[in-house]
């Protein structure tokens, strides 16, 4: 199961963490921890967050034990940070050693000895979701800071150039230029910084990798002949792939009406800077507040959203509301000001 998709592993085996998946990447990315690394404790500690007190106070890990978290996107929080700082950072970066400080054989909270299968089960259901066991968080290990604020998304930038360029990119959208414009230099900045790496087709990228890759195509027949959907408004859409964990297919980009329902107002689908991403039900909820995160919102909020027009970050996002037209059978994503 190479390419398992981390939302049906967990629905697969009845897991309230399901619901929330785009918290779970949006932490795993905060402290660079493989998520699979995350669901694989809370199946050995809980049952995937379905026994003992796990559903009730938003504790799947065993974490305390006994501590409590207000929501998932909490308590992803807290255990990947938990694991970055207190393990990975460590040298406990092999299932056996994680074990040997999170669920000792022999602790005398557990009489009845179950710790002892906590390796194997840990490694099992890694393996189910296609990590090797034996080289746990082998693809995040980029560099994280300590030091950075709690609701930092990266690591703090320690390189002069990278530093200079990055306030660089403040100030110019500070002057109004549009975030997605001002990423070159910074991007072209941070890679000069790493060494460089073989390139990989998608085809050959683990489908959890998506988290911070993001994955886009366009459907036959999604754009106008000759019309194509703006770089900055792909960007975004493999961003919001990234946020939800699996690859995205554009359904209608300017092959769109001209104007907006009941309205004179250009949509910003006909000059190429709004797509809609077809979806519904449960798996339109995620990927609206996957959408929501990429743009730029604390997880936290984020997922307790359900549905709407949003315009954060320079970007507008409806999902599951009839504002500008039926939006409950797809995701639509746009450049606010396009």
């Amino acid at each position: 199961m190479k390419t398992t998709d981390i939302g049906s592993y967990l629905e697969s085996k009845g897991s309230p963490l399901a619901s929330s998946v785009p918290a779970l990447l949006a932490a795993s990315h905060r402290y660079r921890v493989d998520p699979r690394l995350i669901v694989a404790i809370s199946g050995a500690e809980t049952s995937f967050g379905k026994a003992g007190g796990g559903p009730k106070v938003f504790n799947a890990w065993g974490i305390g034990p006994g501590r409590s978290y207000s929501s998932w996107a909490d308590g992803y929080d807290s255990v990947a940070k938990l694991l970055r700082e207190g393990y990975l950072n460590k040298g406990y970066n092999t299932i056996p050693k994680i074990q040997a400080h999170w669920a000792p054989i022999g602790a005398g909270n557990d009489p009845a000895n179950l710790n002892s299968a906590w390796t194997r089960n840990v490694s099992t259901f890694y393996s189910e979701l296609g990590g090797n066991p034996t080289t746990p968080n082998q693809n995040w290990r980029q560099p994280y800071s300590p030091s950075a604020s709690p609701s930092a998304t990266s690591p703090v930038l320690d390189n002069s150039a990278l530093e200079q360029q990055g306030l660089q990119n403040l100030l110019d959208i500070a002057r109004g230029k549009r975030p997605t414009d001002t990423l070159s230099p910074l991007l072209k900045a941070a890679l000069a910084r790493e060494p460089a790496t073989p390139a990989r087709t998608p085809a050959s990228v683990d489908r959890n990798q998506y988290a911070f890759q993001g994955a886009v195509s366009v459907a036959p027949g999604a754009n106008r002949h000759g019309v194509n959907l703006s770089p900055d408004l792909l960007a975004f859409a493999r961003s919001v792939s990234g946020a939800y964990g699996n690859p995205l297919t554009i359904t209608t980009g300017t092959n769109h009406n001209q104007y907006v329902v009941g309205t004179r107002r250009q949509s910003a689908h006909w000059n190429g800077d709004a797509a809609d991403i077809a979806a519904s039900g449960k798996q339109l909820l995620q990927m609206g507040r996957a959408a929501l995160i990429a743009a730029g919102m604390d997880p936290r909020k984020a997922n307790r959203q359900t549905g709407g027009l949003f315009n954060i970050g320079g970007y507008q996002i409806i999902f599951r509301s009839n504002i500008g037209g039926n939006h409950w059978n797809h995701l639509h994503i746009g450049l606010q000001g396009g």
